[in-house]
């Protein structure tokens, strides 16, 4: 559950578990948050963007809506949450 600062600009953090390695990354563009997500293979994370579904505009360069591998998307209180499967994710927000 990322919560990007634009005062830092961008983070990166990596954690290596028995799985495979972990990678969480956003950085700030202008009006855009850029997120990265790193799931190892055979597993799953649950994922929490500070932002509305709305404001989510591509994934790996697709538009939104017509991503695979996520589920169970749905947003509360401006936080997006889905599960997505094993893969490498760059998600594009509109600030």
């Amino acid at each position: 559950a990322p919560e990007p600062d634009r005062a830092i600009g961008s983070l990166k953090a990596k954690y290596e578990s028995s799985y495979g390695l972990i990678v969480s990354e956003w950085t700030y563009n202008d009006d855009k948050i850029e997120f990265y997500i790193e799931i190892p293979a055979n597993t799953s994370a649950t994922v929490k963007l500070p932002c509305a579904i709305n404001n989510i505009e591509y994934v790996n360069g697709n538009r939104f809506a017509k991503v695979d591998g996520f589920s169970g998307v749905h947003c509360a209180d401006g936080i997006t949450t889905f599960v997505a499967e094993s893969g490498k994710y760059r998600i594009v927000v509109n600030c």
